[in-house]
């Protein structure tokens, strides 16, 4: 089996974006380290950035530590800078910032494709925003509003660290979904949001790949926004792959199976939609990391997840088929776009509300 596993938004190479081209080129590659690049933890990673963009000249400063995942952390701080035609002065911002090692290890040809891959992360996610405000204005606020990258270098006075790339983004106050609770009808109500959004994003040929409940943010007023943009690829540019990536309990089997000679579609956004609704209304994912570890280089078969309505009793028996088929793992028995999920998902949320008890005007549709 010549397949690699990567978890967790890890990063994948074999797509760039040709945009700030001109940056990563004057980055003086090829460079080569003298030892193995160090991997920086979140702090320590988060306290390099603030020191390196202190400058008076960078676009941005960091104040505090908001997060951090498989690729790098994020950080709330202030911006001065142009984007999209927008002159923004000393606006609350949040700067997402790869680690280190992904950019500065000592493959030439790994640091940039990460670089560039990061750029592509940015720049997807500005394109899917301006795709939704021509189609609908509100759509748009679904989205976290990227505004530009970064590019900083050479560094001085971190012998590990050459340079530092960045992206600037909308700050959000608020808690992702895996930190909330929902009501089934919200939760449902929220689902219809998410479809309105990946349709437009699906018809311009952008599929996201990563949808999961920390992906998903309610902001402190109740709006639901999605983020993280960094899996996200444009499905004409799919062609065969010998990677596994995505999310453990979220991404569609053909997405995970680095063997498998089929080309990533606007489908597995579907399974990973159906998989987080799954783990909304359950507390579970449909499979774990050890399942996934066990598909990929052992071949086994993913397990198929206990039937909604065996574990929650009030759900409706026709909601639990409906996730059932979202979550299928032959992709021809999905739902095979989104707005059919949506479709199905919509003529439930009468009939969940009464199943639970609550008021029309209760109904969230996002």
């Amino acid at each position: 089996m010549t397949g690699q596993l990567k978890l967790d938004n890890e990063p994948d190479i074999h797509e760039v974006s040709h945009d700030a081209e001109t940056d990563i080129k004057t980055a003086q590659f090829p460079v080569v380290l003298d030892t193995a690049p160090r991997i920086f933890s979140p702090t320590e990673t988060f306290s390099i950035a603030q020191d390196v963009l202190s400058d008076e000249d960078t676009p941005v400063r960091l104040e505090r530590l908001i997060g951090h995942g498989g690729n790098g952390i994020v950080a709330a701080g202030r911006g001065t800078f142009t984007a999209g035609g927008r002159a923004y002065k000393d606006e609350s911002v949040a700067v997402k910032v790869p680690y280190f090692h992904l950019t500065a290890s000592d493959d030439p040809l790994l640091n940039m494709a990460n670089m560039r891959r990061f750029s592509n992360e940015v720049h997807l996610s500005i394109q899917v925003k301006e795709d939704l405000r021509r189609v609908d204005p509100g759509l748009a606020t679904h989205i976290v509003e990227t505004f530009r990258d970064g590019f900083y270098g050479p560094v001085h006075g971190y012998a590990r660290v050459p340079w530092l790339v960045f992206g600037v983004m909308e700050l959000i106050e608020g808690k992702n979904l895996k930190s909330v609770t929902l009501s089934p009808v919200e939760v449902l109500g929220y689902a219809v949001s998410i479809c309105n959004v990946l349709e437009v994003a699906h018809k311009y040929g952008i599929c996201h790949r990563d949808i999961k409940p920390t992906n998903l943010m309610i902001s402190d007023d109740g709006l639901l926004k999605i983020a993280d943009f960094g899996l996200a690829r444009r499905v004409e540019y799919f062609g065969p792959k010998k990677v596994a990536l995505g999310s453990p309990g979220f991404a569609a089997p053909e997405q995970i199976d680095p063997d498998a000679d089929v080309k990533i579609d606007t489908r597995v956004d579907i399974y990973s939609l159906g998989a987080t609704l799954y783990y909304l209304f359950t507390g579970t994912i449909p499979y774990t990391k050890e399942d996934m570890g066990a598909f990929v280089f052992e071949r086994r078969s993913l397990p198929t997840p206990t039937p909604l309505a065996a574990r929650c009793p009030d759900i409706p028996e026709r909601l639990s088929k409906v996730l059932e088929k979202s979550m299928c793992h032959d992709r021809t028995r999905r739902y095979q776009t989104i707005n059919q999920f949506r479709d199905d998902l919509v003529a439930m949320i009468p009939q969940l509300g009464m199943a639970i008890g609550a008021k029309p005007s209760e109904y969230y549709l996002g």
